[in-house]
């Protein structure tokens, strides 16, 4: 099964407009990861290519793993041990970059669990070799 992990940004969107035109192999299916506080202008040119993605017969999906301002907003009660999003933090006198696993979780995780779903392929089984491409 071939699969495109849609960012909305230039490549996928690129990549995802010459499918629907047939100028390169259509996907099986795009995969929008949504963080749930991307830029207005992002949802804007969501909407635009699932309507191109569907007329050309390419199913969009739209998965999330929460909403990552929530996250930072709440991480207190949350309790997940770190922000997930990349923060600058002063230690030792130093500034650093802190912990964050913010594409993993926000957008890596639902993609691969929304994969698994598609091929019937529980949590913990293994996927058969050469079961996705995943562009």
């Amino acid at each position: 099964m071939k699969v495109l992990s849609l960012g909305a940004g230039v490549q996928s969107s690129t990549l995802l407009l010459m499918a629907c035109r047939d100028q390169i192999e259509k996907p099986a299916v795009a995969i929008f990861a949504d963080t749930g506080w991307e830029d207005p202008r992002t949802y804007v040119h969501l909407e635009f290519l699932k309507t191109e993605a569907a007329a050309a017969g390419i199913p969009v999906l739209v998965v999330s793993n929460g909403n990552i301002r929530d996250d930072l907003l709440n991480a207190a009660e949350l309790k997940k041990g770190f922000i997930q999003i990349p923060l600058f933090i002063r230690r030792n006198g130093k500034l650093r970059m802190g912990r964050r696993h913010c594409t993993e979780y926000f957008k890596l995780r639902p993609i691969r669990q929304k994969i698994r779903e598609l091929l019937d392929v529980g949590p913990k089984a293994r996927l058969p070799k050469d079961a996705v491409e995943l562009w």
